[in-house]
């Protein structure tokens, strides 16, 4: 096959932020990832080759190279991104060493932007369990992809056949972009432009005395049971509530606890796939944007139902406006304040609620194999929130730069946040009161 893109096509404005965060010189800089670590019974290592190989024939996404440029160009025959490495013999401390020094391998600089850019798996074999490492690049990846890299992938290990494509992730980047020139960009822009001088900043937490982060985000995570999931859903129906709305407002009461201010934005990361062909929803690539979201008490005599309400409907009106991202926003007030360096809008969250079936596994789980470890790493980003439901289950995670705020800080955060939602799952005086 030739190259598919010999000058290639541009990065969104997600994309090319994270691509500044990475070759920028920033304090929570580096490279947009996440990382993944599996225990699998043993399997056939070349039928699996085999089938990960159809997937980058199948995607050209995943054979892609990223320039400094910002320029996206798909490569024709680049390295395989999987290796297969053997433990078979090795005693417990040399595994040990070999499968840290994969992770670091794997989740330090992630896959070459030269490409593929994609992402980097290791299979490592013994006789009793694989286990499989996995970096993925979120400049490629969003939630959905990630689904359909799995799903895909389950079904070429089965024996199965995938109907062709006959769209791709260039035609939407290119279509997407020349709708910059037309009527709904420009309203969104006056939009937001006109919003800037009421913006408020991100969350005022409490840092600590000369505090920074270095390395990954501290990782936490706590699941709902199933049946309190379905306590927590059942009381969102009867307030015409969204779980995603719903959980929104959770973070942002317990952001407003620690934070000087009331009024705060938080950066909201959601998947944007318009219905430009039958195959957008089928298409391996990053379709997420942003969108600067202010949390405002909901005003007078307010309680948590009052509070999400508003909530929902300022996103709503804010979602009408989607066309200019909250990337673009973020660029817009540095021009004002002439700054450039810096986390701007640092706290984040994303919500994957309603994405797949609520009760299938997650990601390669869906290949039967369990999960060991799990990071996401975002630069400029201090403190990272996602929600998703996993085999009936409603799983919540921070990832946090610890070293910027007071000790025991997060962890007091993190406990009050599980006791509000718990509380809010299994009694109704937790709606009406803050």
């Amino acid at each position: 096959m030739d190259q598919l893109t010999a000058t290639g096509f541009g990065l969104s404005d997600l994309q090319q932020a994270y691509l500044i965060g990475e070759l920028g010189d920033f304090q929570l800089g580096g490279p947009a990832l996440f990382y993944e670590e599996y225990a699998a019974p043993p399997f056939d290592t070349d039928a699996f080759a085999a089938a990960v190989h159809a997937l980058l024939r199948r995607h050209p996404m995943l054979r892609c190279a990223v320039g400094e440029d910002g320029q996206v160009r798909i490569l024709d025959d680049p390295p395989s991104p999987l290796s297969i490495r053997s433990l078979r013999g090795e005693p417990v401390h040399r595994r040990a060493e070999l499968l840290a020094a994969g992770r670091r391998e794997l989740s330090g600089d992630g896959p070459p932007l030269t490409g593929p850019a994609a992402f980097r798996m290791l299979v490592w074999c013994d006789d009793g369990e694989y286990l499989v490492q996995m970096a993925g690049r979120l400049i490629v990846f969003d939630g959905q992809s990630g689904e359909v890299f799995a799903q895909e992938l389950r079904t070429l290990l089965a024996g199965g056949e995938l109907a062709p494509l006959e769209f791709t992730y260039e035609r939407y980047r290119r279509e997407l972009d020349q709708r910059r020139d037309g009527p709904e960009y420009a309203a969104a822009r006056r939009y937001w432009t006109d919003r800037l001088d009421d913006l408020p900043g991100a969350p005022e937490l409490p840092l600590r005395r000369g505090g920074r982060h270095d390395g990954p985000l501290v990782r936490r995570v706590f699941t709902l049971p199933v049946a309190v999931t379905d306590a927590f859903t059942a009381a969102l129906r009867r307030r015409r509530l969204t779980p995603t709305m719903a959980v929104a407002a959770a973070f942002a009461q317990v952001l407003r606890h620690w934070s000087r201010q009331d009024r705060f934005t938080v950066n909201i990361m959601y998947g944007e796939r318009l219905n430009l062909h039958p195959d957008v929803s089928q298409l391996i690539g990053s379709f997420a944007s942003t969108l600067l979201l202010e949390c405002s008490p909901a005003g007078g005599e307010s309680d948590f139902a009052a509070d999400a309400a508003a909530l929902r409907g300022r996103m709503l009106r804010d979602m009408a406006q989607g066309a200019f991202s909250g990337v673009s926003v973020i660029r817009e007030l540095n021009r004002r304040s002439g700054t450039v360096s810096g986390a701007r809008m640092p706290v984040v969250f994303t919500s994957m609620l309603g994405l797949g079936s609520d009760t299938d596994p997650v990601f390669l789980e869906l290949l039967g194999w369990q999960r060991r470890e799990s990071l996401v790493r975002t630069p400029q980003v201090a403190f990272d929130h996602q929600v998703f439901m996993r085999s009936g289950e409603m799983v919540f995670s921070w990832d946090t730069a610890d070293g910027l705020y007071p000790p025991g800080m997060v962890d007091d955060m993190f406990a009050a946040y599980r006791d509000l939602l718990i509380d809010l799952a299994g009694d109704d005086a937790a709606w009406s009161g803050l």
